[in-house]
């Protein structure tokens, strides 16, 4: 009996205290966060060549798909699922503003200056954007706390978050691109891309340009891109497959695995800490200057030079773009099919 009042007892403090828990979650904005639109504002699409979007705590999503209106949504997240509170918390903890001139749109969210309590849980509130405006549009977008999403677009553009990820789809314009957090990935890009991740992995599908790529702490992955790439990575593997062009590859932490459909500029290959696999066409033109503790090769045909099972130093097909590869600590396979 005892036994069972003993449990009985515990299980009513147990039930207290999280009682008690939710109550202060509630009254601080922690638990699961509810989103609610704030504002909608339409502006004629022709009149919209910019978009200047930055938000302390929030995403941002900015397509091209706007014909005769272009819109402007405004979302605030907080754990709450009241309506007027998650609103009022906003407008309690952050200052908007938004402002349309010489075909530039620019919407800010920024917290205010003044909430400097740790109890005032300036994290529990968010606000994000949607936008919808022509396919012909220039973005500058920034967020301090959450992801960037934008598709078709012919435009440059410059994105920037401390801690989210990056999704680009069908941009054709010039990208500049980074986060402090997250991953990126990039579907139908043409143009000139610079995209650099401190703590995540980048993926770039069909794309067209020169690519500077690069990451601290992931993973790059390129497939199906015609132009001159240069992939870096200090804690991850490189995989590069179906590439016409060349390629400057490095990584200290993983493999590099390359795949060219056509070599018509220089390859550099070097890692620190892993194997190198590289497969060119047997038609490839090029100067092989290959050295590592242990080389493999398979299928040169058409090969003038030195090979062994250290070094591959001479001349395919009669030559061309320089083919360089070395590693530290692993194996290079070359492979030509």
């Amino acid at each position: 009996m005892r036994k069972t009042f003993s449990f009985i007892a515990v299980f009513i403090v147990i039930m207290t205290a999280l009682s008690s828990c939710r109550r202060l979650n509630q009254r601080l904005g922690v638990g699961d966060a509810h989103q609610v639109l704030v504002s909608k504002s339409e502006y004629p699409a022709s009149e919209i060549k910019q978009v200047i979007a930055s938000t302390s705590g929030g995403n941002i999503e900015v397509i091209g798909d706007a014909t005769g209106q272009a819109t402007l949504e405004i979302f605030a997240s907080y754990k709450s699922s009241d309506s007027t509170t998650i609103v009022a918390k906003m407008n309690e903890y952050y200052n908007l503003s938004i402002s349309h001139d010489n075909s530039i749109l620019t919407v800010r969210s920024e917290r205010k200056k003044s909430v400097n309590s740790v109890f005032s849980n300036n994290s529990g509130v968010s606000v994000s954007f949607k936008i919808h405006v022509s396919q012909q549009v220039a973005n500058e977008l920034k967020t301090s706390g959450g992801n960037i999403l934008i598709k078709q677009f012919v435009g440059n553009q410059k994105l920037n978050t401390s801690g989210g990820n990056i999704q680009l789809e069908n941009i054709q314009g010039d990208i500049d691109g980074h986060t402090s957090g997250g991953n990126i990935d990039g579907e139908s890009l043409t143009g000139t891309n610079n995209l650099e991740t401190s703590g995540g992995n980048i993926s770039i599908a069909k794309g067209k340009g020169n690519m500077s790529l690069e990451t601290s702490g992931g993973n790059v992955s390129v497939r199906d891109a015609e132009g001159a790439l240069k992939l870096s990575t200090s804690g991850g593997n490189i995989e590069a497959l179906n590439i016409i062009g060349g390629l400057n590859g490095s990584t200290s932490g993983g493999n590099i695995d390359v795949k060219f459909a056509q070599v018509n500029s220089n390859i550099d290959l070097d890692n620190s800490g892993g194997d190198i696999h590289l497969v060119i066409p047997k038609d490839s033109k090029a100067n092989l200057d290959i050295a590592s503790d242990n080389v493999n090769v398979s299928g040169l045909n058409n090969f003038s030079g030195k090979s062994d099972k250290h070094t591959v130093d001479g001349t395919l097909n009669g030559g061309g773009p320089v083919v360089k590869a070395r590693t530290s600590g692993g194996t290079i396979h070359l492979d030509s099919e």
